[in-house]
């Protein structure tokens, strides 16, 4: 029978530290060895987006870079960090980045 137990805010912090880092939900719960559906639950009450094809932090500061000072489409700045371009463009979004119009490439 499995103990359940409350995490404190510092356990999940870490857990979220952790996801940033690994952009893994099985990673961080085998590291923490928690169960991957916790992991997911403490992550979506966070508001980080979990899904297969999230960007991680590092990502996204490349991504700001090449869309902002290099002014590549979006197309091409997933192409870049390996991405999608709807995911590109989420993030940019999240982050306050003010998307150019088509004909302003």
């Amino acid at each position: 029978m499995q103990v359940q137990r409350r995490l404190n805010e510092h356990e999940v912090d870490e857990v979220v530290r952790l996801y940033a880092k690994t952009n893994n939900v099985r990673e961080v719960a085998r590291q923490l060895q928690l169960r991957r559906q916790t992991v997911s639950e403490i992550l979506v009450r966070r508001s980080i987006d979990i899904s297969p094809f999230a960007l991680t932090e590092q990502q996204v500061e490349r991504a700001i870079e090449l869309y902002e000072q290099d002014r590549l489409t979006l197309a091409a700045v997933a192409r870049r960090i390996d991405s999608r371009p709807n995911t590109v463009r989420d993030a940019l979004l999240r982050r306050g980045v003010v998307l150019r119009k088509r004909w302003d490439h």
